[in-house]
């Protein structure tokens, strides 16, 4: 009995070590020949890219303001594409013709609300009584003791960031044309708000997004859809 059980383990051992053997050169669904063409491929990624060289790019892409539609914006696609080409990439690039929500006079900007009675809007967006991811221009102290004091992030090393992206995106999906601040509610709004927090009267919202297939306004100014809602700001949990 206890010569079977010693042969049954050598047998289990000798098996054991095969099949260890055929993983180690195997890549799970992969042929042995696409296998070791990406592993050659990954040896190139692990030790080409180089710090200096991605830093770089890095500056020459961050070196001044590049919003969409910009001279600015043009140049650095032109880069990207010079770029791509001396990599050795084959490139075209493409003209669109899109809208972009842009003010005809920033100095100063303003905002009119025409109807139903008219009003000036104003531009700036103060702090919220009661809420630390709000803070006055020029000073970092309370979103600072925000991420210290409240949920414990080490911003050392961190780049912070404000992002509006969840709410203009889930108005969009909820049929919404446009996304702003209270002001607009008479005009724009029918139904209830799913973003219910603090607002500030008077005020649009800063970064504001408005997607549509089509012109979404009417010759009143007023959104076509009847169901378009005005959502207002809210701060939400990231």
């Amino acid at each position: 009995m206890r010569k079977s059980l010693i042969g049954l383990a050598l047998i289990v051992g000798v098996v054991s070590v095969d099949v260890m053997g055929q993983r180690r050169g195997e890549m799970v669904g992969f042929s042995s020949e696409n296998a070791e063409r990406t592993r050659a491929a990954e040896r190139v990624m692990a030790t080409v890219p180089d710090a200096a060289t991605m830093g770089g790019y890095h500056r020459d892409l961050t070196r001044r303001p590049h919003h969409a539609g910009s001279e600015q914006n043009y140049l650095y696609a032109v880069y990207l594409r010079d770029k791509l080409e001396e990599f050795g990439y084959e490139t075209e690039m493409v003209k669109y013709d899109v809208w972009i929500p842009w003010p005809r006079d920033m100095q100063p900007m303003k905002i009119t609300l025409t109807a139903p009675t008219r009003e000036e809007i104003s531009t700036v967006e103060p702090p919220i009584d009661g809420d630390p991811d709000t803070f006055v221009e020029g000073t970092a102290d309370t979103i600072a003791r925000y991420l210290d004091d409240l949920i414990a992030i080490d911003r050392d090393g961190k780049v912070g960031q404000s992002i509006r992206d969840v709410a203009t995106a889930t108005a969009r999906f909820r049929g919404a044309s446009v996304a702003a601040n209270g002001a607009f509610e008479d005009v724009l709004g029918k139904g209830s708000d799913w973003l219910d927090g603090q607002s500030t009267a008077l005020h649009v919202l800063n970064g504001l997004i408005m997607q549509a297939e089509r012109d979404f306004l009417d010759e009143r100014g007023l959104p076509r859809r009847p169901n378009a809602k005005l959502f207002r700001r809210h701060r939400t949990s990231q």
